[in-house]
């Protein structure tokens, strides 16, 4: 989980080094997040895009990918009135019920297609995004082959 700065909780910008050590064709990532600052109107109206976090691919080679978290394409608010809503970029992962009935709690599961399959995955990093609204959690990821 990271925050940045002004985000409550005295969390990290970055969480570095969640080890993989193998090759994937695809990673899944299951995640959620506290929305601070939801896309406003003028937001959805100039079509922009809010990067909430990115996680960052190394590559047994030392080369890096990065993976942007985008708010309401990739990841969402984790409490949501009346069920969860379905983004673009990731599929609804979990659903729980949360303290008040009105609301369900949510995880995504974003799927990331990796462009070096044959080369090893060191690890990951996540990273505050440059558009700090919240605070993302990653809580899982899995690591997929075709074979």
């Amino acid at each position: 989980m990271v925050g940045g700065r002004g985000v409550p909780g005295n969390l990290p910008e970055q969480v570095a080094g969640v080890p993989v050590g193998r090759k994937a064709d695809a990673l899944f990532f299951l995640q959620a997040a506290r929305v601070d600052q939801p896309r406003n109107d003028q937001d959805r109206k100039e079509n922009k895009q809010i990067e909430l976090a990115k996680y960052v691919i190394h590559y047994a080679d030392g080369k890096t990918e990065p993976v942007p978290l985008c708010l309401e394409i990739d990841i969402d608010s984790y409490k949501q009135p009346g069920g969860p809503r379905p983004l673009p970029g990731a599929q609804v992962g979990w659903v729980g019920k949360y303290e008040s009935p009105e609301f369900h709690a949510v995880a995504y599961v974003k799927q990331w297609n990796n462009p070096r399959p044959v080369v090893p995955i060191a690890s990951i990093d996540l990273v505050c995004g440059k558009d700090r609204r919240g605070v993302p959690a990653l809580i899982a990821v899995t690591a997929a082959t075709a074979n």
